[in-house]
Order: structure tokens, then C-alpha cells, then sequence
């Protein structure tokens, strides 16, 4: 995905002029490390117990 023409021009602006582009562009959010670490431990443990939950299915009649 390209960024928007106008970040793109922005982002070149400033780095030609010789300032970091992070002290000039501040974003309106912040991200949460233990929530996001949290939240893609979760979803890990899911795919687990859902692959777990499959196996169990395919292998119930065999024995």
C-alpha cells in the first residue's frame, strides 16, 4: 500500500530540509506494549487450542 501523495511530499520535504521527520510529525496515539504483546499472545493461544480442536475431530473414529 503506497502512503498518501501528501505524506509522501511531506515526509521528502522534511528530509531534505535536514530535520528528523520524527520531531516534526507527532501522531495522535500511542501504543500500548503490554497490550499488544497481551493481545498477540492471545491470538496464538487460540490458534493453538483451534488446532488442537481439529486434530482431536480428524482422529475420533480411527481407534
Amino acid at each position: 500500500m503506497a502512503a498518501p501523495p501528501a505524506l509522501d511530499v511531506l515526509t521528502t520535504h522534511l528530509l531534505v530540509d535536514g530535520r528528523p521527520v520524527g520531531q516534526a510529525v507527532h501522531a495522535p496515539y500511542s501504543l500500548n506494549t503490554v497490550a499488544m504483546y497481551g493481545a498477540l499472545l492471545t491470538a496464538a493461544a487460540a490458534a493453538a487450542f483451534r488446532q488442537g480442536a481439529r486434530l482431536r475431530e480428524d482422529t475420533e473414529g480411527l481407534v
